[in-house]
């Protein structure tokens, strides 16, 4: 997902004059800071109970960031690489093989399951997009008080 702020141009470009490294600065600043607040939302209210409830931990401590610099640009990333984050950002429907596996029964004795394919159908639970879309009036405003701030308008 990308989120795209606009600044009106003409009094902005002629306050860039020579303040580009100030401006980059003030990007990497900003953006760092808000990429550690969608991570923060990602993981104590998403999957934390609105979204997903927590079963073992695992995806909620995958939660990642990173900001990238490269040649005029400041992007910032926040994302997992659990294998079935997408499944549950995006939703998910097909079939998916089971290996062979023992189990208990509720009398406590154990029955083996042969391998076999089911039909899955999981409905979008979106936990990285959703609080983008939740903090976008927020990252937005901060963005441009940041780019305002760094060329002094």
């Amino acid at each position: 997902m990308q989120l795209t702020v606009n600044i009106k141009a003409a009094s902005f470009l002629a306050a860039l004059q020579g303040k580009t490294a100030a401006l980059q600065a003030a990007l990497v600043r900003v953006m760092t800071r808000l990429s550690i607040e969608v991570q923060r939302g990602v993981k104590e209210t998403k999957l934390t109970g609105q979204v997903l409830h927590v079963r073992t931990g695992t995806l909620r401590r995958s939660i990642n960031r990173r900001v990238i610099e490269q040649g005029g640009s400041v992007m910032a990333s926040v994302g997992t690489n659990v294998s079935y984050a997408a499944a549950h950002e995006y939703g998910f429907k097909g079939d998916v093989d089971v290996r062979e596996h023992v189990r208990k029964t509720r009398g406590g004795t154990e029955a083996r399951v042969r391998a076999h394919t089911r039909k899955v159908v999981m409905p979008e639970r979106s936990f990285l997009r959703s609080t983008v879309d939740d903090m976008g009036p927020h990252i937005k405003t901060e963005i441009r008080k940041a780019v305002l701030q760094a060329v002094r308008l």
